[in-house]
């Protein structure tokens, strides 16, 4: 089995035992409506654009060898618009900035309001140790209808 679909089997998981734990009776259409999984892979962001629901946490995963970091754009200010934001602080700005996500770490943003919200996920080398500089960007979009 490949680390990506590791990586989906084991945040399904820990949905299903998070919820269960909690006495919430939920079926599968209302897990996939409140949650939206973007997988940055070494090449690309899949989906690039994921169209979700207000109150839909997104969660990007870092699947590619390097190291990656998620940057808003153009967004207007999203602390007023999104809520409980994990590896991500907002700048000067009000635009969210992730740390350094590691190979299978994630992060993520609850969007609590409706609108379209820009990124650039930026992957670094994945070999330090070569000079020349390999860091890769990729846009991606949210839009909250």
């Amino acid at each position: 089995m490949n680390a990506r679909k590791v990586l989906h089997i084991l945040i399904a998981t820990c949905l299903c035992c998070s919820l269960f734990l909690c006495g919430q009776s939920v079926n599968s259409q209302e897990v996939q409506e409140k949650y939206q999984v973007i997988s940055m892979l070494s090449n690309q962001i899949k989906p690039s654009t994921a169209t979700i629901c207000p109150g839909t946490t997104v969660i990007w995963i870092n699947e590619s060898p390097g190291m990656v970091e998620i940057h808003f754009t153009n967004t207007g200010s999203m602390a007023l618009v999104c809520g409980s934001p994990l590896r991500f602080v907002p700048d000067i700005e009000g635009q969210f900035i992730s740390d350094m996500i590691p190979f299978a770490g994630v992060a993520s943003i609850c969007f609590i309001q409706k609108g379209e919200f820009s990124y650039v996920a930026k992957r670094g080398p994945s070999d330090i140790a070569t000079d020349k500089d390999s860091t890769k960007e990729y846009q991606g979009k949210i839009v909250v209808q």
